[in-house]
């Protein structure tokens, strides 16, 4: 069978990070749900609405190795990143620079060459 193509392996990593990105749009789609019931702000729900398709479209996209997709991952992480650290300054909060330090060592791995080379 050598006329037949393998199919590219995901890393562990990229399996893991499609599927966080996959309950984050979840959750945040789920956020329309029950707005009317919690949160007074339908401008906030909108956005977080926007936010979750985008983070279940990244994660579709990120599972069958689309080139976008990886734009996408860094860009949102950056942004959660950036937001993270933020809050543990404003705040003084030990668990958003743990989550940023987590977000941070995520990113360095995505801008490796090789795991960039699999979305193209």
């Amino acid at each position: 069978m050598s006329g037949v193509l393998r199919r590219r392996e995901r890393p562990f990593i990229i399996k893991g990070v499609t599927a966080l990105f996959f309950i984050a749009g979840l959750m945040c789609v789920s956020v329309l749900l029950f707005s009317s019931l919690y949160v007074g702000d339908w401008a906030t729900s909108a956005a977080l609405v926007l936010l979750g398709y985008l983070c279940t479209a990244t994660a579709h996209s990120l599972w069958n190795l689309k080139a976008w997709a990886w734009y996408a991952a860094v860009f949102l992480l950056a942004l959660l990143a950036l937001a993270d650290c933020i809050y543990a300054v404003i705040h003084a909060s030990v668990y958003a620079a743990l989550r940023t330090t987590i977000t941070c060592i995520v990113l360095a791995f995505l801008a490796q060459p090789k795991v960039r080379k699999l979305f193209y």
